[in-house]
């Protein structure tokens, strides 16, 4: 990512899912949320930015 900002992040993020969680997502009705690893939500580009300062930046997805 060139500039690093939460959309982008969050739609990359919807890109990798399989298929059978996007219609768990859509059917259950369900919130779709990007955590770091001390699940804290990410909801704001610079909270993106925090994370990718770091050497290994990692995320999880939860919903």
């Amino acid at each position: 990512m060139k500039k690093q900002t939460f959309e982008k992040f969050f739609c990359q993020s919807y890109y990798c899912l399989e298929w059978k969680d996007i219609q768990k997502i859509r059917n259950e009705n369900v919130r779709f949320e990007l955590v770091n690893m001390e699940d804290n939500i990410i909801k704001s580009d610079k909270d993106v930015k925090r994370k990718f300062k770091k050497n290994k930046p990692s995320f999880q997805i939860i919903w």
